[in-house]
């Protein structure tokens, strides 16, 4: 059985990737097995010589990670870069930083001495996606590395030539043999890995679906969890808001075609300015075109796959019969798909209910503060939410009030190593990156000496 890998621009096939066996499985996980036991005994310094390797390796394989995403999954260059950049700047974060992160706490006790004390879990499985192909597994795999962990991975298939990249940039970094293991495996062999006690913990970044299956079965299991899975963040903009800083935040919705979690989807605008800022938008989205993500001008590439595109132009279908306006009109060819500017979506419409994933722009209009909040709420997603206003009074209401795993007061939401990222409702379960991340596979132990 095998994999086909098509890049997204021209429909043109990049490669073909045969799928692991499943009777070489077990092989793959007694391997890593072992490879736990013995970087588990890996000291802080030992660990960060080696994140700060790969640091140091992915900066400087940079242009041709930029390259690979191109073609694969048909992010424009520069925005390929940027994404290595920050793979390289989150592996000196925690180079730098896991050793406080995980210190023995002392706890205060009447006798005796107490405290909690960090401990790696051991085998961790990262299913991942295909938007960031670099990012997301680097900001998964090197906390858990930097714990005490090794990593299986299983990539998204059309980014399969991303996944063996890694893993070379890994292996040239020096990381022990089998604590990062790349699998070309089908999702039915994800399963089994899954269900094997030798894994110990997973991590999945994908959507709502593929997020419940594989809590269903680790449930069963018994085993921890971190699901990130997806968002329909609200971008609320009240009068008072400096316009040009609006906009130009708006506009970074076209950051990868659109295809991020945390990209604003349901843009709030009040009355006031709801006409100023929609002018204003359309003047600059007109000026996109989509282009070869090869070329070092191009800024909007095509949407990741062709069935991507299709789903995405079903959905505004849907939303324009349910009665949006549409200011600028939805544009594909093939897997291209151009900005489309979407007025009058109400709270019932697709594109309100739904992720769209891709490079439209849905407007709804509010009147108050509390229909604001009212109309942020109304979701079941819960990943994080954009506020722009000079109201400090507003700001403090908005983030005590907004059901979500972020607020972000005049700026978009962006995933920081500093920072702790995750949602609540169907977004997601748990913590990635900061503090919280390193600690999401670690055995919390408590010692009592009386």
């Amino acid at each position: 059985m095998n994999y086909q890998t098509v890049n997204p621009f021209d429909q043109s096939v990049i490669s073909k990737y045969d799928y692991l066996d499943e009777k070489d499985l077990p092989i793959v996980l007694k391997n890593a097995q072992i490879a736990y036991k013995n970087w588990r005994k890996s000291d802080f310094k030992q660990r960060s010589v080696l994140l700060l390797q790969i640091a140091d390796l992915l900066e400087s394989q940079k242009f041709k990670a930029a390259e690979l995403m191109a073609i694969e999954m048909g992010k424009p260059l520069a925005q390929g870069i940027a994404e290595v950049e920050k793979c390289a700047l989150c592996c000196r974060h925690y180079a730098n930083y896991s050793k406080s992160y995980l210190e023995k706490t002392p706890i205060d006790v009447p006798e005796g001495k107490a405290w909690i004390q960090y401990q790696p879990l051991g085998v961790i499985f990262g299913i991942m996606p295909w938007n960031f192909p670099f990012w997301q597994v680097i900001r998964f795999a090197i906390p858990a590395l930097a714990g005490g962990n090794v990593i299986l991975l299983k990539h998204a298939p059309n980014v399969f030539g991303c996944a063996n990249f890694i893993q070379d940039i890994f292996e040239q970094a020096g990381t022990p043999k089998h604590a990062f293991q790349n699998l070309i495996i089908s999702e039915e062999l994800a399963k089994t890995v899954i269900e094997s006690p030798i894994v110990k913990g997973v991590t999945l970044t994908g959507s709502v679906g593929a997020g419940s299956k594989v809590g269903e079965i680790t449930g069963k299991q018994i085993k921890p969890i971190v699901l990130e899975l997806g968002g329909n963040n609200p971008f609320i903009v009240f009068p008072d808001a400096d316009m040009d800083l609006v906009l130009s935040q708006a506009e970074a919705k076209l950051q990868n075609a659109g295809q991020s979690c945390i990209a604003p989807k349901r843009f709030l605008i009040h009355k006031d300015l709801s006409q100023n800022f929609i002018d204003k938008l359309k003047y600059i989205i007109d000026n996109y075109s989509v282009n070869d993500p090869l070329s070092e001008e191009t800024k909007l590439g095509p949407l990741a796959r062709l069935d991507l595109a299709e789903k995405l132009e079903e959905q505004v279908a849907r939303t324009v019969k349910n009665g949006a306006v549409e200011l600028v009109k939805f544009r594909r060819e093939d897997a291209k798909v151009w900005p489309c500017l979407l007025s009058n979506v109400t709270s019932d419409s697709p594109a309100f209910e739904e992720e769209l994933f891709g490079p439209v722009f849905c407007i709804t209009e509010f009147s108050t503060i509390e229909e604001a909040i009212d109309l942020a709420n109304k979701s079941d997603f819960g990943l994080g939410a954009s506020v722009f206003t000079k109201n400090e009074s507003i700001q403090n209401r908005l983030v005590d009030e907004l059901e979500e795993g972020a607020v972000f007061i005049n700026s978009i939401v962006k995933s920081d190593p500093l920072l702790p990222f995750g949602g609540i409702g169907i977004s997601g379960i748990g913590r990635e990156l900061g503090e919280p991340g390193i600690k999401a596979f670690q055995n919390v132990k408590t010692v009592r000496i009386a």
